[in-house]
């Protein structure tokens, strides 16, 4: 009879850990991390007879915010979230003897994301969404800044400790449509193309 009942309280007790990890995935969501992105933009500057795409060196730390809400159907689950993307890098050369340089402010981004579950904890995700964000154009001193919209793209995965807390890894890639500064009245080509990981964590509601 003892055991039994030990039986049955391990069962439930599985069972309540097995729900909690997959209410994770659901419902209103808030999260916070860490985005290590490198700088990269295709430019053209016929001024200068350069035209090609340019890169940071190195990946740089910026800070990343997310608000959103997910719901599952069976294994498959499909959130809309909100994120705001800081530092999203920036990078400078020399050409011909005058200097050039990119940097990308802060973005922000709505977008999609459909989801498979591996298993009660661990869910693999895609990203697609709608993008914004500034990004300013240095040629020689003379400086041209700019709102650029365009598309963000996502793959990552998440995993559940408990009902509340998730840890999440992510890569994603800006994709953004190209602008002539005006600064430089029409002379130049700007499309930035920023792209880098997210490590964060998200608390559910």
């Amino acid at each position: 009879m003892v055991s039994k009942k030990i039986l049955a309280a391990t069962v439930l007790g599985a069972g309540m850990v097995a729900g909690s990890a997959h209410a994770q995935f659901d419902g209103f969501y808030l999260g916070a991390g860490l985005s290590f992105f490198k700088g990269e933009a295709e430019l053209s500057t016929p001024l200068l007879a350069s035209k090609g795409t340019r890169s940071d060196d190195g990946y740089r730390a910026g800070l990343n915010l997310n608000a959103g809400y997910g719901h599952s159907w069976g294994n498959f689950n499909l959130a809309g979230e909100f994120s705001y993307l800081g530092n999203p890098g920036k990078f400078n050369y020399t050409f011909l003897g005058t200097p050039v340089g990119v940097e990308h402010e802060g973005h922000w981004a709505l977008s999609v994301l459909p989801g498979y579950k591996l298993n009660n904890s661990t869910m693999l995700f895609g990203r697609l969404g709608y993008a914004q964000g500034k990004s300013s154009l240095n040629i020689g001193g003379t400086v041209g800044e700019e709102k650029f919209k365009g598309t963000m793209y996502g793959i990552g995965v998440k995993h559940a400790f408990n009902r509340k807390w998730s840890g999440v890894f992510e890569y994603q890639m800006l994709s953004m449509r190209s602008k002539d500064p005006a600064t430089f009245g029409g002379f130049t080509s700007l499309k930035p193309n920023p792209s880098g990981f997210v490590l964060g964590a998200q608390y559910s509601f």
